[in-house]
């Protein structure tokens, strides 16, 4: 196979693995503050070390968590992380 031929292949996988990330997180409507909480969570953070490293207040992350749940329609931190994997947002 030409490598011209693969190289183009290998973009258009991978503009269509973006569209499909884009997509995703359109229908999860899920905010850049979210995953920053998402990312923490899946650190093993606690939501008192979150809201240090994110400089934000406690109830603030306990907000942002909520609404990720709902979102993501789970129930509780476990759920939302082995989700947010599934969709390849970790």
């Amino acid at each position: 196979m030409p490598a011209q031929l693969l190289r183009l292949l290998i973009l258009v996988d991978t503009q269509k693995n973006t569209m499909e990330l884009m997509n995703q997180l359109i229908q999860y409507d899920l905010k850049k503050s979210e995953l920053a909480v998402l990312k923490l969570v899946a650190a093993g953070k606690t939501n008192k070390e979150i809201a240090e490293n994110l400089f934000v207040s406690l109830r603030t992350v306990e907000y942002r968590l909520t609404m990720i749940f709902k979102k993501l329609q789970v129930y509780s931190r476990i759920e939302a992380v082995q989700k947010i994997r599934e969709i390849g947002l970790l």
